[in-house]
């Protein structure tokens, strides 16, 4: 059975196998279940279902990374100082989106800025909702709204 990249099986440590399908039709379901009938019962498992949100679209991906290039110029003219769309993107991205807790097997401790490759298309218009106010408020540069790009970005085609 073939599953698209979201689907695929992801590991979560040692003997832990995270399988996800996306059930669209009849034909998915019966199959679902076929998959949870056969799975060896030698360790207690749990099946979760839940609706499916797909993640993030093209369109919101290259409405940030317009607005971010967008942003380092503006302001770079404004203040005369320049900063990568990169370094923006971090800046939203950990003002928005917050810091993520990490702890390796080793008992080290990280911190690091989370990202965005794992929000869905709501979170990721509330992300971009949140840039576009914070933006004009903290750093006066009004962003651009293409009508094709963010009517597509913010779910209103």
């Amino acid at each position: 059975m073939a599953f698209d990249k979201a689907q695929e099986s992801q590991r979560n440590g040692p003997d832990q196998v995270k399988k996800t399908r996306i059930i669209r039709t009849e034909a998915d379901r019966h199959s679902a279940a076929q998959a949870i009938q056969f799975l060896p019962l030698n360790k207690p498992l749990k099946v979760t279902v839940e609706v499916y949100k797909k993640n993030r679209s093209l369109a919101q991906n290259n409405l940030l990374w317009m607005w971010m290039t967008q942003l380092s110029n503006e302001y770079g003219l404004k203040a005369g100082k320049f900063y990568d769309p990169e370094v923006w993107k971090l800046q939203m991205c950990k003002q928005f989106l917050g810091m993520e807790h990490l702890e390796f097997q080793n008992g080290e401790e990280w911190e690091e800025i989370r990202g965005t490759s794992k929000l869905n298309t709501a979170e990721f218009t509330q992300f971009l909702e949140d840039i576009d106010h914070f933006v004009g408020s903290e750093y006066e540069v009004q962003l651009k709204h293409p009508d094709d790009l963010y009517h597509e970005a913010m779910g209103l085609k």
